[in-house]
């Protein structure tokens, strides 16, 4: 997911030439249509009722949907950046993921770096 920002007037634009995602409110909303079409940024829909087109994306952002955006009433952005943050740092380095026999990133990584310190020694 590319988390793209305009803080304090700046534009911050990714260099993708286009962003796929599904035709949720969040994606089709014309504000954000327009910052992309500042950045010289196009849109790819994926078709309705074809979420495996994008599986990764699909799967995050339901996650996203449930866990952060269909419980929190945000007062200002401020209040949605931070939760935001915190919600992705959650999601990125302390959640156990499927795709890493369920061990946290940094799990993984410890794990992997032991492997291959093991197989280096055998090797040796």
């Amino acid at each position: 997911m590319i988390f793209i920002r305009d803080i304090g007037g700046q534009h911050r634009c990714c260099a993708r030439q286009y962003i796929r995602s599904n035709n949720g409110r969040e994606f089709i909303a014309a504000a954000l249509k327009r910052w992309l079409g500042v950045c010289e940024v196009g849109t790819l829909f994926i078709e309705p009722e074809f979420p495996w087109e994008n599986a990764y994306s699909e799967t995050f952002i339901s996650r996203l949907r449930d866990k952060l955006l269909n419980r929190e009433v945000f007062d200002n952005l401020k209040e949605m950046q931070v939760l935001a943050g915190d919600y992705r740092e959650h999601y990125s380095h302390h959640r156990p993921h499927g795709a890493l026999s369920y061990l946290t990133p940094p799990e993984f990584a410890a794990r992997e770096a032991e492997q291959l310190e093991s197989v280096q020694r055998l090797s040796s």
